[in-house]
């Protein structure tokens, strides 16, 4: 599995728990995130928190071990997380469409609902003053 596609499926578990919990901070434990036998993934997912809160999706203290207290999502990411796409016809925002996707073990759907917030923070940051 290439780091992308692990990645995506990170984004998508952390988002999915910050969503769902806004707006309380949760302590973010990587290792409740992954599949259980994918011990091997530990670094993408801990790397992709720390990619997530340096573009300013989200913000956490300093943890170790895979362990993030007080993880909040920042106005950016729930501004993402809370759009619908305009190609979309349907009334579900990306955020909850994530959730169900996790949910349902989605992988390939899971991958392209990423990628539609990643264009959606893209052009979050190059539309805001100073962005």
């Amino acid at each position: 599995m290439t780091n992308m596609v692990v990645f995506s499926e990170a984004a998508a578990a952390v988002l999915d728990v910050l969503y769902r919990s806004f707006p309380l901070p949760v302590l973010l434990k990587i290792r409740d995130l992954m599949p259980n036998d994918e011990e091997d993934r530990f670094t993408i997912y801990d790397a992709t928190v720390k990619f997530l809160q340096l573009e300013g999706f989200l913000t956490c203290r300093q943890g170790k071990g895979g362990m993030f207290p007080e993880c909040l999502l920042t106005l950016k990411g729930l501004a993402v997380l809370n759009a619908i796409p305009s190609e979309l016809k349907e009334t579900k925002t990306i955020g909850d469409r994530l959730g169900d996707c996790v949910k349902q073990g989605s992988s390939e759907l899971v991958k392209i609902l990423v990628q539609q917030a990643v264009v959606a923070m893209a052009f979050y940051v190059k539309n805001i003053p100073g962005g």
